[in-house]
């Protein structure tokens, strides 16, 4: 799991731009991108999606998909 923030140097530490929360599964040497969420300051995090074919060419069932959506740290806004 990877998460970041952005942050404008002139609003740091009280303002971010946006943050991020993804992991990556590698099956047969193809890396594939899951994303979790986006959240950009002052509003409500925007929770990705993952096609059902993507998940099962990964390997990754619906539950763990959504399960690694609550684990993901957001910045306060």
């Amino acid at each position: 799991m990877t998460t970041g923030t952005l942050y404008v140097q002139d609003n740091y530490p009280d303002r971010f731009e946006s943050a991020w929360c993804y992991f990556n599964v590698t099956k047969s040497g193809i890396t594939q991108r899951f994303d979790l969420g986006t959240k950009a300051y002052g509003k409500p995090v925007e929770h990705g999606n993952a096609t059902t074919s993507a998940l099962r060419a990964s390997g990754i069932s619906s539950a763990a998909f959504e399960a690694g959506k609550t684990v993901c740290q957001w910045p306060a806004s």
